[in-house]
């Protein structure tokens, strides 16, 4: 019975600690890149996200990396 009772004290302990680390990504956008390989459409639409030196990819992984540090 002990057994049981240290089990179901754990499961409610890892229940609240899912609330309190409820994570907020930040919103991604999604673009409309398509390329042409051999005649086949390839969707890509995070494209944008390889310019790494635009303002909007930087601010998106300043706050990717916010996320992240509060996590941890």
């Amino acid at each position: 019975m002990g057994i049981f009772a240290a089990g179901a004290l754990s499961s409610c302990g890892s229940e609240i600690s899912k609330q309190q680390t409820a994570l907020n990504y930040p919103e991604t956008k999604k673009g409309k890149a398509i390329t042409h390989y051999f005649g086949t459409k390839v969707m890509d639409p995070y494209r944008w996200l390889e310019d790494d030196r635009s303002g909007e990819t930087k601010e998106w992984i300043k706050n990717q990396n916010s996320l992240t540090l509060r996590y941890l």
